[in-house]
């Protein structure tokens, strides 16, 4: 069965370059300051507003406001916040009035002081206010720090840069509804009308002392957007891209687990537990690609040598693969210095704390590269690490930057697949950094929610394996009362925190930062992992599959289960045997 992942073609080329400042070097119109000196060209009430010494600043919360309408505009600034600012810069505002129902205001804020540092995130610097959270958190600077933000529009297309950074990007038309946005979150009481009736044009203005704090704006310029620009913003909020510029296409994968990595002396040789035969099953059901996941201890002897038998069966697989005409994903899923798992092994990982522990990643991932490039690059794919677990997003950022480095060194054009901290949650995609000039990136989140529906009674997840209660999908986890009776157990705050209720919509209202990050920065996402144990209901877990494959396919994310023929597995290496109900729920063969 062929994917029935649309074809389309990615839209690379144009790359966030086109935004904003990046674009004066391609013949962009000439920027003029918005507002005059003596603020003579500005609508602002007497006595709030002037400018010091190049500073804009207002002594009371009241807005100025441009005297012209503007449209097809990029506007660039730079703002200051104080302890506790928040602010705005509002644009398309048809009646400076009643400001709030009618304009469009991008939030500043001073994302490090209360309230805003607790605040829903739609009300932090770079969102829509009250409509879209930032696609990148903590870029704003510190008070006391000078920022630079570009608000580049045309017609229902919005996009934010703040220092050198893609914060947020909105189409308008989108927005039909004026209580809920398109994630399902609730918009504020008192923006009623909705964003997709919102005027495209109209009056520039900036908040003045808000909530008591101060906020200061300088180098204010605009102009008018170029062709380029406008068809790159437009490319932002169109399907996710489903290849690298190199031309590998992912499609639809399994995951091959217990293989060359977790695994254990009771398990049958790798050669015999995955064989030639398996490959052509795989290909025959639909499937596009595999995924293998490789480990450090079971590919490198104690003293550091390669395991001559470990790589020849990695080979082998890959030929096979191959031949097949399937594509594949080499993970490095294990290191000796990280495991993914360690918190609740009661392991240590060294990984971010220990520059030899980097080295020796790095180490590895040049030997690899040695040893696979042979492989076309519309073939293969390099994972970096499996599901990086660091106490600071930042650490894991800078790490993978090294990991890219290392193998770019040798293999300028190889896909590369680059998760997000934190097990790669979509959740923590806001706080990953990404090289900006590479086509080559694929971005990878793994999915297991509800995590007590999908990991029921699995032995591995610390205090919640000694649940036996129930668990049901769609709708809630369990019951109020149910939950009630367990209100001393260890296992009560993982159900109470997924408690629910569940649905199609909700797993999409879940995976949506990443695919947002994904879309923003036009690079294909992967969904390297997602399943479940068989240990929760029959017809709930074929429902939790169909939600799950109707999200993905329909979204454009590439994507593979988790797992082959594993405890999650679509076939039973015993038996043999194929769950074809699964197998059906996924691909609707």
């Amino acid at each position: 069965m062929k994917s029935k992942f649309p074809k389309t073609s990615p839209i690379r080329k144009i790359g966030l370059a086109s935004f904003g400042l990046l674009s004066a070097s391609i013949g962009a119109a000439p920027a003029t300051p918005l507002f005059q000196d003596d603020l003579s060209n500005a609508i602002h009430p007497e006595g709030v507003w002037s400018v010091s010494d190049g500073v804009l600043a207002a002594s009371e919360d009241r807005f100025i406001w441009t005297e012209e309408d503007y449209r097809n505009f990029v506007l660039e600034l730079e703002f200051r916040n104080h302890a506790g600012t928040n602010s705005g810069v509002a644009i398309y505002c048809s009646d400076t009035e009643n400001w709030v129902p009618n304009a469009i205001e991008i939030q500043i804020a001073d994302d490090y002081a209360e309230p805003w540092k607790s605040a829903d995130p739609s009300w932090q610097a770079g969102a829509f206010f009250g409509h879209k959270r930032p696609i990148k958190s903590a870029v704003v600077n510190p008070a006391g720090e000078w920022n630079q933000m570009t608000i580049t529009a045309s017609g229902t297309y919005i996009a934010v840069e703040m220092n050198g950074q893609l914060v947020n990007a909105i189409d308008l038309s989108d927005y039909t509804s004026g209580t809920l946005a398109p994630d399902g979150t609730e918009i504020p009481h008192w923006m009623p009308k909705p964003w997709s009736e919102a005027a495209t044009h109209g009056r520039i203005g900036f908040q003045g002392k808000h909530a008591g704090a101060p906020i200061e704006f300088r180098n204010i310029s605009i102009r008018d957007i170029d062709s380029i620009e406008r068809t790159a913003l437009r490319a932002m909020n169109q399907a996710l891209p489903q290849e690298t510029n190199s031309g590998l296409r992912l499609g639809r994968g399994v995951n091959l687990s217990h293989w060359l990595s977790q695994r254990n002396d009771d398990m049958p040789d790798p050669r015999d537990f995955f064989t030639a035969a398996d490959v052509a099953l795989i290909a025959s059901q639909g499937w596009d690609h595999i995924r293998l996941p490789i480990e450090e201890s079971i590919m490198w002897n104690e003293d550091g040598s390669q395991n001559e038998v470990a790589f020849q069966t990695l080979d082998t697989v890959i030929g096979w693969i191959h031949e097949a005409g399937l594509k594949a994903i080499v993970d490095l899923h294990i290191v000796n210095s990280h495991h993914f798992n360690a918190v609740n092994d009661g392991g240590k990982n060294t990984l971010f704390t220990s520059e030899e522990s980097q080295s020796q990643l790095l180490n590895l991932w040049d030997q690899l590269s040695a040893h696979l490039n042979k492989w076309e690059n519309d073939f293969l794919a390099y994972e970096i690490l499996n599901e990086a677990v660091a106490e600071n997003h930042e650490d894991w950022n800078k790490l993978v930057a090294k990991g890219i480095a290392s193998v770019r060194a040798l293999e300028p054009e190889r896909p590369i697949v680059v998760g997000s901290n934190m097990w790669q949650g979509a959740w923590t995609f806001p706080y990953l950094r990404i090289p900006s000039d590479d086509p080559n990136l694929i971005l990878s989140y793994h999915f297991y929610a509800p995590f007590p529906f999908t990991h029921y009674k699995a032995s591995w997840v610390g205090n919640y394996a000694a649940y036996e209660g129930p668990v049901n999908y769609p709708g809630l986890l369990l019951s109020e009362e149910q939950l009630a009776a367990h209100a001393d157990a260890p296992y009560y705050d993982m159900l109470a925190d997924n408690i629910g209720p569940h649905d199609r919509q909700s797993l999409y209202q879940e995976m949506l930062p990443a695919i947002e990050y994904a879309r923003a920065h036009r690079i294909p996402l992967y969904c390297g992992e997602w399943g479940s144990l068989k240990t929760v209901e029959r017809d709930d877990l074929l429902k939790w599959y169909a939600d799950m494959a109707q999200i993905l396919d329909s979204e454009g994310i590439n994507h593979a289960i988790w797992d082959y023929q594993g405890s999650f597995g679509i076939k039973d290496y015993e038996s043999g045997k194929v769950d074809t109900q699964i197998l059906n729920a996924i691909l609707g063969n």
